[in-house]
């Protein structure tokens, strides 16, 4: 069983914005170390924006305290995702932990296989040509507006 989860990443964001709204939901991470604790689930991973390791409130050093107490391995980082085969300049933090092993490691990047959107939209191979009005019945990610 894998747990994905994590505090809404608004309140966390370095963006100029207004955190009033987001701050009762800064949190909830709290909430789900409450779901973890009782399902102790295989699997957990956390992806946020990277204020979160940085924010002085933040609940993750409590999460990580809490995983290893719970004997949970785990691998964390604030990682760019154009390195991971995503065609985006995307920095996130991640964090995956098991407890069915001492240690775990995240995957490792690759700054050869950045990929940009031109180069995903534009290949055959990963979207095939389709006709204007073409609705993708299965993923919804094909689809194109008849004009």
């Amino acid at each position: 069983m894998i747990f994905v989860g994590c505090s809404p990443c608004q309140y966390y964001t370095n963006l100029k914005t207004v955190k009033t709204r987001s701050k009762n939901n800064r949190m909830l991470l709290e909430d789900f170390q409450e779901f973890v604790d009782y399902y102790r689930p295989a699997y957990i991973f956390i992806e946020n924006v990277p204020g979160i390791v940085k924010q002085i409130d933040s609940p993750l050093t409590k999460f990580k305290e809490f995983l290893e107490e719970k004997k949970y391995g785990y691998d964390n980082d604030v990682i760019n995702a154009k390195y991971y085969g995503v065609p985006q300049n995307r920095r996130r933090y991640v964090l995956i932990a098991t407890r069915l092993h001492p240690s775990i490691s995240l995957p490792k990047s690759d700054e050869n296989i950045s990929k940009t959107v031109r180069n995903v939209i534009g290949d055959a191979d990963q979207f095939k040509y389709i006709e204007a009005g073409h609705n993708d019945k299965t993923l919804f990610i094909h689809t194109a507006a008849s004009l």
